[in-house]
């Protein structure tokens, strides 16, 4: 059960990134996404970058930088309670 759009922030005070996200579809190599990543999203001279994005698996890097690493990754698992 994945959301079709979601948002999310992180960083430090004047490096904080604002990304939001959208499904498109599924191609043929994988899920497609549109990801945009304003930055540094708490200053007056933010900047906005677009991406689309197709993600078939594993830890794929978005954006990288001095202050912050953003990647998609799989979501992790959660335990199953019924095993010990």
């Amino acid at each position: 059960d994945v959301p079709l759009s979601g948002q999310s922030t992180c960083g430090h005070p004047g490096h904080v990134s604002e990304v939001t996200w959208k499904f498109l579809r599924t191609g043929d190599a994988g899920d497609v996404y549109e990801i945009t990543r304003k930055y540094p999203s708490d200053t007056a001279t933010a900047n906005t970058e677009t991406k689309e994005v197709t993600y078939a698996g594993g830890q794929q890097m978005l954006w990288q930088d001095d202050f912050q690493k953003i990647t998609l990754r799989p979501k992790p698992t959660q335990p199953d309670p019924s095993k010990p």
